[in-house]
């Protein structure tokens, strides 16, 4: 198993199957003793076990750091961050929400164990990685964890400090074909051109035409007839 270190190199994480604090690590089903994570704090000079059930029960299972990527010798993993969180896997079931008897991903923030997967998947989960201020933490997992998700397949899940998202709403009943497209409006009635909104009919006279006259060519047609009246203020 390989030792991590935070990148401001105060704290070191490890596996060993060797009791290293008071916890009893000896697996209460096989008697074997069980591998467990342990952080150093170089700064306080104190050695916690970071697997360990904080009830102090006997294990049934054993921990270990995340294996890290091929050809990445350094923690980009970010496995230890410079606060003291670490992240690690384990089979046994460190706090009580973990029902599921396989492999799940873990981290112990501020003293604290707590799970990262959801501890009730029907295969294993592990860690797969964190941002650098640890809001974020990655795990893959089978598991269906979002409406979106719909296959079978590994995918990797991001838990957020204070984040997710809500389930998509699911209405009351449901519907098909037309019935899904709601009540259909009344047609608007006809709304006749603009031209035709402008003049008020009542104030509006017809033009006489002019009757040509049988007169000597060049000379101008004159019309006979009223003219029209308008409406003071403009048409409407």
């Amino acid at each position: 198993m390989t030792p991590r270190v935070s990148p401001n190199g105060r704290y070191l994480a490890f596996g060993a199957g060797e009791r290293l604090t008071a916890y009893d690590n000896t697996d209460a089903l096989t008697g074997a003793p069980d591998s467990e994570v342990y952080l150093y704090d170089a700064g306080a000079d104190r050695l916690t076990c970071a697997s360990c059930r904080p009830s102090g029960d006997q294990p049934s299972g054993a921990a270990g750091l995340p294996i890290p990527p091929l050809r990445q010798p350094n923690d980009r993993q970010r496995t230890v961050l410079d606060d003291g969180t670490v992240y690690f896997d384990s089979t046994d079931a460190v706090v009580s929400g973990d029902s599921n008897g396989l492999k799940d991903a873990y981290e112990m923030r501020d003293g604290r164990v707590a799970l990262i997967s959801s501890g009730t998947s029907a295969d294993d989960s592990a860690f797969a990685g964190a941002s650098e201020d640890g809001r974020d933490a990655f795990f893959a997992t089978r598991e269906r964890l979002a409406p979106t998700d719909i296959d079978e397949n590994r995918d990797v899940y991001d838990a957020r400090i204070n984040g997710g998202f809500p389930a998509p709403r699911e209405s009351a009943g449901g519907c098909s074909g037309d019935e899904c497209q709601g009540q259909t409006s009344p047609s608007p009635a006809a709304v006749p051109p603009a031209s035709a909104q402008l003049r008020n009919p009542h104030h509006a006279k017809k033009h006489k035409k002019c009757k040509s006259s049988k007169r000597a060519k060049g000379k101008k047609k004159h019309c006979k007839g009223r003219k029209s009246k308008t409406n003071k203020g403009g048409s409407r």
